[in-house]
């Protein structure tokens, strides 16, 4: 049983009685998560460890800042994925779910635009066929009209050598981010104060830009709604 045991997960029982326990599966899942929370408390208890020694403080206090903001980080995750689920919910009504992919993380909900849908090459002037899906997004933003929303343009790594208007990626990106920017702005109330508009030009690429498959995922619009609890 101990043999049967390590072929299939890899780990070694440490007593004859774990043995045991490992020919019923839901005991051995049990013990496996009773190792994996022992993990987790041993890390914990390191972390307060450090955080009282440059703090000055004590561990108990250490943890217990730990703790809290262990809470804080996963109820900015419940937010965000609460604040997705409507947005995705929304773009299905509009039948554009295949239009933005959305994502999420602790901070915001991240809504990811091709570029190819939206402009054509080297430009930055928004197609007409762009135009219903920022429309549904503008409404979307609407309805979190309080939180701060970040356009960011971003581009392959294939430099601009016959372009008459833009210099570079940078400049390219840029001027894509602000025409998104001024279309939802045109289109919604929404406080210009609250919306920021960057070009991030090819430096943060999300595939391989040695082939034309990543090249065409890393020429993107990604829009960023911050959940109330972020703290931007």
């Amino acid at each position: 049983m101990l043999d049967d045991y390590i072929n299939s997960t890899g780990k070694l029982a440490e007593s004859d009685s774990d043995v045991e326990d490992f020919e019923d599966e839901d005991k051995k899942k049990e013990y496996e998560k009773e190792n994996q929370n022992e993990n987790e408390a041993d890390a914990t208890q390191s972390a307060a460890a450090e955080l009282a020694e440059q703090l000055n403080i004590s561990q108990e206090e250490a943890q217990s800042i730990e703790e809290a903001l262990e809470k804080l980080e996963q109820e900015k995750l419940e937010l965000s994925e609460e604040m997705a689920e409507k947005i995705e919910e929304a773009l299905k009504e509009g039948f554009m779910q295949d239009k933005v992919e959305v994502e999420f993380n602790a901070n915001y909900v991240l809504l990811s635009l091709n570029g190819a849908f939206l402009f054509d090459s080297g430009q930055a002037q928004l197609k007409k066929e762009a135009f219903p899906i920022l429309d549904r997004i503008g409404m979307i933003l609407t309805k979190y009209a309080d939180s701060t929303v970040e356009i960011e343009g971003h581009t392959d790594s294939v430099p601009l050598n016959n372009s008459k208007e833009f210099l570079s990626n940078n400049e390219l990106s840029d001027a894509r981010a602000l025409s998104v920017f001024y279309y939802l702005i045109g289109v919604t109330n929404l406080d210009p104060a609250y919306v920021k508009h960057s070009g991030r030009g090819e430096y943060c690429p999300i595939a391989d830009n040695a082939t034309p498959e990543g090249r065409a995922l890393n020429r993107r619009v990604e829009i960023k709604i911050y959940n109330s609890l972020s703290g931007y």
